[in-house]
């Protein structure tokens, strides 16, 4: 949208939207993420994003913690299930 209203000579909204665009995602990714997330997850950026969004469709606003929370204790039991050792028969 941006390069539109470049191109089509508005390039003062040009420039408010990217100058928004910058800020935005700059405070969301840089700043709340670790603190609503945290960086210690480890999980892709896309599981976080769909997780959230389901746990908000399934739980309501509580959704925005139990469904990335659902999804890390998924997670970590199939790194657990496949990188133990097998068991003696």
């Amino acid at each position: 949208m941006a390069a539109y209203f470049l191109l089509s000579g508005a390039a003062w909204k040009a420039l408010v939207l990217v100058g928004y665009g910058v800020v935005v995602h700059g405070l969301v990714d840089n700043l709340l993420r670790p603190i609503l997330v945290g960086k210690d997850a480890r999980m892709p950026d896309y599981v976080v994003m769909i997780t959230t969004l389901g746990g908000m469709a399934v739980f309501g606003i509580n959704g925005f913690i139990i469904g990335p929370t659902i999804a890390a204790m998924f997670i970590a039991v199939v790194h657990l299930s496949m990188t133990a050792p097998p068991r003696p028969q």
